[in-house]
């Protein structure tokens, strides 16, 4: 029985040396911190997105020559209004040009990251095109699931 026992230390030392071992694995280490930090860290991303949108905002901006008055971000929902003007202020060039190339990249592209809602109205007049935009957030492919 003695040696049963004796048998049974020894084991529970090797365990005990064997979780230490692992404990100073610097990668189980950081998934053990990414587990017990999990909701943190998803809703830290999820706040930082917004940042993502802004750029991809920029972007569409530069590549349009649009202009975007305001920016409103809500449920997986992107509000804003832009302003397109012509190339050039001859009588009949026409700011609709921009926005018709734009609709139809964003109907025809599938790589942005935001989904274009139909847009329901132009107002203005040529030298001076005015619409609101929604967009719905397209799933980001970077591992992280919208919700």
């Amino acid at each position: 029985m003695t040696r049963t026992i004796e048998a049974n230390k020894n084991e529970v030392a090797e365990y005990m040396s064997s979780i230490e071992k692992i404990k100073t694995d610097s990668n189980i280490v950081r998934a053990e911190l990414v587990a017990n930090n999990k909701d943190a860290l998803v809703a830290t991303i999820q706040k930082n997105k917004a940042q993502k949108y802004i750029t991809e905002l920029r972007n569409i901006s530069a590549k349009y020559q649009m202009m975007f008055s305001w920016f409103s971000y809500s449920n997986g929902h992107i509000t804003t209004a832009a302003v397109a003007v012509p190339e050039r202020t001859l009588a009949w060039e026409d700011g609709i040009k921009k926005i018709t190339n734009f609709i139809q990249d964003y109907r025809n592209d599938n790589k942005f990251i935001f989904q274009l809602a139909p847009i329901l109205s132009i107002s203005g007049y040529e030298q001076r095109r005015m619409f609101s935009i929604e967009f719905n957030i397209a799933p980001i492919s970077d591992g992280i699931s919208q919700k």
